[in-house]
């Protein structure tokens, strides 16, 4: 049995109620994980209002590859997203589960999505994929309704790697990747010009704006070390999820 905890803050426009999930994975009965590719949820929601767990509804199937990692918080849901498998969502309120549409996998040869970012601004959701070492690369938002997902920004940091070249080193544990981490991606709720990803490059936060593609350095951290190969070794001190 895995248990996996996610919280549910709603913002002040829709409720003052926190919630938080847990969800218990449990094989279904009387069958063998490994011939039925199917396994039961449970999910137990607990209410900052009442200070008390309760049940939510009736245990629910999914794929074996569905994960419930990572999740974030939009549009009066829970999100996940799996990377090879269905992405679930668990809308808090009317306490059931949905598929979320994703963008498919291009090449046979990759078994999984390698994303490099997901996560809420403003109540707008966000995925980034990156496939192979890449520079450009395209930012998704999911349309409200869950009907798909949908291109918002095209990105390329280039001129950050011009700028600071450690950037195009591949990474040691990971050479499919060049050291770069979308920390953040950040949306002006007046102007979309203003919108802009924190970056984390060997030793160095940066603000990226997607409106006018200029970029500023925010901190500096730590050092990077090479090894004798001069791949970057542990070059790269934060992620995406380091940033809830």
């Amino acid at each position: 049995m895995d248990y996996y905890v996610a919280l549910a803050i709603p913002t002040l426009k829709e409720a003052t109620i926190n919630f938080a999930i847990i969800s218990s994975i449990l094989p279904p009965s009387n069958s063998s994980r490994f011939l039925n590719p199917v396994m039961a949820i449970k999910i137990k929601i607990y209410s900052s209002e009442t200070r008390s767990w309760r049940a939510c509804a009736e245990p629910f199937t999914a794929n074996q590859n569905s994960e419930f990692l990572g999740g974030v918080y939009w549009n009066g849901a829970i999100n996940w997203f799996s990377t090879s498998g269905d992405s679930l969502y668990f809308n808090v309120e009317e306490e059931c589960i949905g598929t979320i549409p994703m963008p498919p996998i291009p090449h046979k040869d990759w078994k999984g999505r390698p994303f490099r970012y997901y996560g809420e601004s403003n109540e707008h959701l966000h995925l980034v994929i990156i496939y192979n070492p890449r520079i450009q690369f395209d930012v998704y938002e999911m349309e409200r309704n869950y009907s798909g997902w949908f291109v918002k920004y095209r990105v390329d940091v280039g001129s950050v790697g011009a700028a600071f070249p450690q950037m195009m080193q591949r990474l040691s544990w990971d050479p499919m990747y060049y050291s770069f981490a979308i920390l953040s991606l950040v949306r002006d709720e007046k102007d979309d010009e203003d919108s802009f990803m924190v970056l984390h490059v060997p030793g160095k936060i940066l603000l990226y704006n997607l409106g006018d593609k200029s970029y500023e350095k925010i901190c500096d951290v730590g050092d990077e070390h090479c090894n004798g190969n001069g791949m970057i070794e542990d070059s790269l001190m934060y992620f995406w999820f380091h940033s809830f």
